[in-house]
């Protein structure tokens, strides 16, 4: 039993090490200048507040990934290495996420797996993964498929608040 689980880490396991080499990248300057570099959200966060949950800070507002990106800003500073490593571990989570999705929508454990190792290495990830600024991507696909993880599993209120999650991505 132990062991069927470990294979659900292959595509995970895939995913870091496709997009290890993101590590060494920089900043880029189309996105994560304005929503990392530039953002007084992320220096000075104000959780408490409605505007922060409510301002649309981009044209949307997208209070989830600020709140990740803050934290991050505390971890790391401005140095790319760490928030390039939350992204990277974000995509591997989301590929085990697809892995049991699959699995739940009644794929076969070898098929589930090869579709979430598909999703590890797919080049429409490499965007999200590589960019700081991607991280409301992949935090928008995490929990939306918890949401469905979820809702597959009949809880219904937690597929609720992770599809909220995901909506304030």
């Amino acid at each position: 039993m132990a062991r069927s689980r470990l294979a659900y880490l292959l595509p995970a396991a895939l995913a870091a090490a496709a997009f290890a080499p993101s590590l060494g990248f920089g900043f880029v300057n189309w996105d994560d200048d304005t929503h990392l570099l530039a953002n007084p959200s992320v220096r000075a966060l104000h959780p408490a507040s409605l505007d922060f949950w409510l301002t649309p800070s981009f044209g949307y507002p997208i209070p989830l990934p600020i709140l990740s990106y803050a934290l991050g800003y505390a971890l790391h500073g401005l140095h790319p290495p760490g928030h390039h490593a939350a992204n990277v571990l974000l995509h591997a989570i989301n590929c085990l996420l697809a892995a049991r999705v699959l699995a739940r929508l009644g794929l076969q454990r070898p098929w589930a797996l090869a579709g979430a190792a598909l999703f590890a290495v797919h080049p429409l990830c490499a965007e999200p993964v590589s960019w700081v600024s991607g991280r409301k991507d992949l935090l928008a696909a995490g929990f939306g498929l918890g949401a469905l993880d979820c809702w597959l599993a009949e809880r219904a209120l937690l597929a609720n608040l992770l599809f909220a999650a995901g909506a304030l991505s």
